[in-house]
């Protein structure tokens, strides 16, 4: 999982850090969550969010909460992460276990997401990214595993989360 990650921080920073490119229908965020909103604001919607743990690498928290409509483009998900930089929402993880749901599969989910998105701009391994201007998606499936782990992010707060990150300690 480890090594997936860092190969997203990896093209994030490729990406982010040169000319971005705009892809159809750019997320503001996922469904009523949207960039730059704080926990508080969050939970004043109505949503019910549990504590899961803190990145001392980026300064940030994680919280998981549920939906009462666990699909995308007919795909159902397992569980859904948010991620506060700064308090800000900065990122949205999507979590399918296919084992647990056999209707999601991989290529099924891709095929979904560059109907909306259009093609995707980065292919490595087992890795799809799109890169906007102000967010990316990126889906990952991890090989031996039953996961596929979808995240939708926004550029410039990831992008201020490691430059927070790189600057401790100077």
């Amino acid at each position: 999982m480890k090594k997936y990650l860092v190969n997203i921080l990896f093209l994030l920073t490729l990406c982010i850090s040169s000319t971005t490119f705009a892809f159809p229908n750019e997320p503001n965020g996922f469904r009523d969550l949207y960039w730059g909103e704080t926990l508080q604001e969050v939970k004043n919607s109505g949503y019910d969010v549990s504590y899961v743990s803190y990145d001392s690498q980026y300064n940030s928290v994680k919280y998981a909460i549920y939906l009462n409509n666990p699909y995308i483009s007919g795909h159902k998900f397992d569980s859904i992460g948010l991620e506060f930089w700064n308090n800000q929402l900065s990122s949205i993880g999507i979590f399918f276990n296919v084992s647990n749901n056999q209707e999601v599969s991989y290529t099924d989910l891709i095929s979904s997401l560059e109907t909306r998105f259009g093609n995707s701009f980065y292919v490595l391994d087992n890795t799809i990214m799109w890169v906007g201007n102000t967010a990316s998606i990126v889906v990952i499936k991890e090989p031996n595993s039953d996961i596929i782990t979808l995240v939708i992010l926004n550029n410039n707060l990831i992008d201020k989360a490691k430059q927070d990150a790189a600057s401790k300690g100077w």
